[in-house]
């Protein structure tokens, strides 16, 4: 429902003036974009959200393996918190990682233009 997606479109930028930058890229990142893509994968392919977790659990392994290097690496960030140069690693680093997502969802939503 479009409404519904607005409201919380609206609700997670109020929430988000009030965050860090981190964070709030997060909220945005998990809670908008990627419920709607995950919505769009569900549709498309007629799977529920287990059969869909399943075929995406090595990619989020890895995702969460990159992370979790970032973060031992920088030895300056403390308790998840980035500052200066860090922050600006973690942004090339998340593009990095996201380039060949851009390049398969661009190629999706080609050959499914109703999602």
């Amino acid at each position: 429902d479009k409404n519904k997606g607005m409201i919380l479109s609206v609700g997670m930028l109020a929430l988000s003036l009030q965050l860090p930058l981190i964070a709030a890229f997060g909220l945005y990142f998990i809670g908008q974009h990627s419920r709607n893509g995950w919505s769009h994968l569900k549709q498309k392919f007629n799977t529920d959200n287990i059969s869909l977790y399943k075929k995406a659990l090595p990619f989020t392994g890895a995702a969460f393996a990159l992370f979790l290097i970032l973060i031992l690496f920088q030895s300056t960030v403390r308790l998840g918190v980035f500052q200066g140069q860090e922050l600006a690693a973690f942004f090339v680093f998340v593009s990095c990682i996201s380039f060949p997502h851009v390049l398969t969802m661009n190629r999706f939503y080609q050959k499914h233009p109703d999602s």
